[in-house]
């Protein structure tokens, strides 16, 4: 499934090739998600910021606030 795909095979791919930041977003519309990944120095993703919901998040990426229900509404 993408899901599995987003989760698990695209962080390793992206950590092998040096990629700092990793958004995954999940529009479900009973409880959107946004989690951000931070590569650390072991060459893997490590959650740097997460939220569900009206939660927001504070994206250290590009310094936006972010808000799964806002995004996930469109």
């Amino acid at each position: 499934s993408t899901a599995r795909r987003d989760r698990q095979e695209k962080p390793e791919l992206y950590g092998r090739a040096g990629v700092d930041w990793l958004v995954l977003a999940d529009p479900a519309h009973d409880s959107p998600t946004i989690q951000v990944y931070r590569l650390n120095a072991d060459g893997g993703h490590e959650e740097a910021a997460s939220a569900v919901g009206d939660e927001s998040l504070w994206c250290p990426l590009t310094g936006a606030d972010l808000t799964p229900s806002t995004i996930a509404a469109g």
